[in-house]
């Protein structure tokens, strides 16, 4: 199985070798750390934005359409939930945003 790994940290320019490093010398450990840490935000973050998204769709929007195309509608306990659902997913989506600013150079 072929691996990526970094040839050149500063710029930034990747090459696939089989097996992985050669050597530990090949990569500087400060600069790996670096990657993996913005790797590890930038996962949570996509996971929490998808989460953000998500409760906008079934508990923000879906409701409306449902309710909207109902023999009987009943918008107050819908916009009371999409309300909250909207709150809840902008809230979301700023946390993620400002964990996005701790993204190291």
């Amino acid at each position: 199985m072929a691996t990526i790994v970094p040839r050149t940290v500063k710029t930034g320019q990747l090459r696939c070798r089989p097996g992985g490093l050669d050597s530990m010398s090949d990569v500087d450990e400060e600069a790996r750390d670096k990657l993996v840490a913005n790797e590890r935000i930038k996962f949570t973050a996509t996971y929490a934005n998808g989460l953000a998204v998500a409760i906008f769709a079934v508990g923000g929007f879906a409701p409306f359409i449902s309710t909207a195309l109902s023999d009987r509608p009943h918008f107050e306990p819908v916009l009371v939930t999409m309300a909250v659902c909207w709150i809840m997913s902008g809230v979301i989506h700023r946390v993620v945003r400002h964990a996005l600013r701790n993204l190291r150079p």
